[in-house]
């Protein structure tokens, strides 16, 4: 799970607007923690954002 991971990086125990910086390498990207999973997955893993989701047909 994505949280999990990411408590073994200090990211825990935080609020949604609580302010946070990436950790990856060269990047240190300073973002809210509600946006932190979106841009790590866009920015970092290259998953381009609706991409892979069924649309909603009803």
């Amino acid at each position: 799970m994505v949280s999990e991971h990411f408590k073994n990086h200090g990211i825990k125990d935080l609020g949604r607007d609580a302010d946070v910086t990436c950790q990856w390498q060269n990047c240190g990207m300073k973002g809210s923690r509600h946006n932190y999973v979106r841009h790590v997955r866009e920015n970092h893993l290259g998953h381009a954002r609706g991409v892979g989701h069924k649309p909603n047909l009803w």
